[in-house]
């Protein structure tokens, strides 16, 4: 994907995101590992966690444990705001 933004003229700002851990760890540090390798091999901005701060607060997702609630939505701004703006502002 990261390829293909590039080649459609697109700057890709990749975010990462961390697995639950009964996942194990190997699978969980491999997975988290692709994005930084991803942003590294493309020459993309990572930012390395989307949930950083909200992640284990169970209050920052609905029901279904997965997707956040509305009120956590400004601290995803607030992660993902420094390097977009930096993305927006560097030309």
């Amino acid at each position: 994907m990261t390829s293909a933004a590039k080649a459609a003229g697109a700057r890709p700002l990749l975010i990462g995101m961390k697995l639950p851990p009964n996942y194990g760890p190997a699978y969980t540090r491999q997975f988290e590992n692709v994005f930084a390798e991803v942003a590294k091999a493309e020459g993309a901005l990572l930012v390395p966690f989307f949930f950083e701060g909200s992640a284990r607060t169970a209050a920052a997702f609905q029901p279904d444990r997965i997707h956040p609630t509305e009120a956590t939505q400004a601290k995803l701004l607030d992660n993902v705001w420094p390097t977009l703006e930096r993305m927006l502002t560097r030309r």
